[in-house]
This record gives C-alpha cells, structure tokens and sequence, in this order.
C-alpha cells in the first residue's frame, strides 16, 4: 500500500516538467558566472524539491484524470499526493537554510504563492491573466535563486534581463502546456488564457514572447561576455520557435501530441546545452 502511494506520487512530479527548473538554474548559474561547488548541489535539490511539492500540490487540487502536459495518464488523485507535496516543501525550505538569506526568501515566497496559486479558497489560477504572471514570477525567481549564490550582483543588468528572459520564458511553455486543456479548464470554472482567446491566438502569443524571451537571453548572455554561448542558444531558440510556428498552422495533427513533441524539445534538449556549456565553461 505504501509502495503504490510512493509510486502515485512520483508519477505526479511529473518530470519532464521538473526539467524546466534545471533550465533556469542552470541558466541562472551560467549568466551569473557561479562556479560549481558543493553548495550549488544544495540549492539546486531545495529547488527541484521545491517544484517538486508545488507540482504535486497544484496535482491534488486540480485532480486531473486526463492527459495533462509531462503525464499522460495521471494515476487517481489521493492525500497522498497532498502529503507529499508538504513533506517535498519541508525539506526544500530545510535545504535552503544552508544556502543563504535571499535563496530562503525565494523558497518561502514559491511555496506562499503556490497555496494563492492552487489551493481551492483562493485558486487564483483560475484566472487566465493570474496564471501567467504567477508562472513568469516561477521562471524569474528560479533564475535569480541560483544567481544568487553568489552573493552579489543580483541588480545587474545581465542578471535582470536573464531573469525576465526565464521568466518570460516559462509563460511561453505554459500556454503550449494549456492549448490542450479547453475542456478541463472548463469542468473546472477557470477561465484560462485560451479559454478567453481561442488556440491560434494563444500559440501565436507564445511565439511571440518566446522570441522576445529568446532576445533577453541573449542579451544577457552579451552582457555576461559569453559570445560562445549566445551562437549555441542562440541555435536553439531558432530551431524552438520554428517549430512552434509550424505548430501554429498544423491542423492535422492532435493538440497533446505537438505540445509534448515541442516542449520536451525546450526541455530535455535545452537542458542538455545548458548543462553541457555549464561543464565545460568551468
């Protein structure tokens, strides 16, 4: 019985997603020049566990049954899900004791926005334009708690424009995420960004601020003086954005299909370069 909860549980982190929150880590550590050492290895477990619990918690209050973006069949919904997201949270704010002040603030505030966000007296997510912001502020924030092992430099330009480039970023995968989820949003009584404009102009708003979180990137990245890094992402974004258009005018083929084609692209490819520039630049 415990094993089948650990394994429901586990399914719901559902971790193509969790891979998003390497993208921005590791983005934040390269903008911000922080080199590896073992407290980077702390910050980025309080992270994923972070997201980790903010996942499941949205998961328990949403209580999908359909196929939703990272997870295909979702296992049925129980406490379990909800513990597990408490007992993730708790050790994610444990971890970020040892990292430092600003990192901790960044935790506790991700876990008071994530009950706003979800929690069912509040569920501000049901609001299209809410929902949005809440998920530029995840990309934002993420960026900016791995630059700021550090310790300094937080107001820098190259460190705002890369925070407003993940956070802009993450907006942009969010509503590919939501193209499919028309008829869930409205069993549920959200009134999501598609639900309110429709699927063309939804995915034509996430081309267009993917491109403009693609030009803050590497903007940052200049401003970094990583000209190497800005032809590699630079690559990336070119190839994502293609894609993202051709889905545009794809009418052949299933919504759910293309967005997790697309969006594994962003993540799993995008944490490859990433991780691999990371390594090789220390």
């Amino acid at each position: 019985m415990l094993a089948k909860e650990i394994t429901r549980i586990f399914i719901h982190i559902r971790w193509p997603l969790q891979v998003y929150t390497f993208l921005g880590f590791i983005f934040g550590l390269l903008v911000a020049q922080v080199n590896f050492q073992f407290i980077v290895i702390v910050a980025l477990a309080s992270q994923l566990l972070l997201w980790a619990g903010v996942t499941l918690f949205n998961s328990y209050y949403d209580k999908d049954d359909k196929p939703v973006a990272g997870l295909k069949n979702p296992p049925k919904i129980t406490n379990s899900i909800l513990y597990g997201s408490l007992f993730f949270k708790i050790v994610s704010l444990i971890l970020a004791l040892f990292v430092n002040k600003i990192f901790l603030f960044i935790t506790v505030f991700i876990i008071f926005l994530s009950v706003l966000y979800s929690h069912k007296k509040f569920r501000f997510k049901s609001n299209g334009f809410i929902a949005l912001l809440f998920n530029f502020i995840a990309g934002f924030i993420t960026f900016l708690s791995s630059s700021s092992i550090k310790g300094s430099g937080l107001l820098d330009k190259n460190i705002i424009f890369g925070s407003i480039s993940a956070g802009l970023f993450l907006v942009s995968i969010y509503l590919m995420m939501q193209i499919h989820q028309t008829k869930d949003d409205k069993n549920r009584g959200d009134v999501s960004y598609i639900m309110m404009f429709g699927r063309k102009r939804a995915l034509l708003t996430s081309v267009i601020i993917i491109l403009f979180s693609g030009a803050f990137g590497l903007f940052s990245l200049y401003l970094s003086s990583l000209f190497m890094h800005i032809i590699i992402l630079g690559i990336y974004m070119t190839v994502g954005i293609i894609l993202l258009i051709k889905w545009l005018y794809n009418k052949k083929e299933d919504d759910f299909n293309m967005m997790t084609k697309i969006t594994n692209y962003f993540s799993f490819v995008g944490f490859i370069l990433l991780l691999l520039i990371y390594i090789f630049s220390g």
